[in-house]
C-alpha cells in the first residue's frame, strides 16, 4: 500500500483481508504526496506539501519494487488536492 495519508485510512482492512488470505502487506505512505513521478507544487496553505521530499518518497519506494517486485501495489491518494481540472 503506498500513496499519500489517504492511503494510510486503507490499512487496517487490507491488512485483514491480507492475512486472511496468507499474504503480507506491506505499508508506506507519506503525508501530502501522490504515489505518481509528479512534480507537486505547493498551492494549499492549509497542507503545506515538500515536491522534493515527495520525489524522494516516490523514487526510492520505485526503486524498492525494482529491487523486490511486489506481487500487487495498491496506491492510495486524494485527487481533489492535485488536480486542476475540477471536470476530473
Amino acid at each position: 500500500l503506498v500513496g499519500g495519508s489517504n492511503a494510510g485510512q486503507f490499512a487496517e482492512g487490507l491488512l485483514a483481508a491480507a492475512r486472511a488470505e496468507g499474504y503480507d502487506l506491506a505499508v508506506t505512505t507519506m503525508d501530502g504526496c501522490p504515489f505518481g513521478r509528479l512534480t507537486v507544487v505547493d498551492r494549499h496553505p492549509d497542507h503545506p506539501v515538500d515536491g522534493g521530499a515527495c520525489r524522494r518518497y516516490v523514487e526510492r519506494t520505485l526503486e524498492l519494487f525494482a529491487a523486490d517486485p511486489p506481487s500487487l501495489v495498491v496506491v492510495g491518494s486524494v485527487s481533489d488536492l492535485y488536480l486542476r481540472d475540477p471536470g476530473i
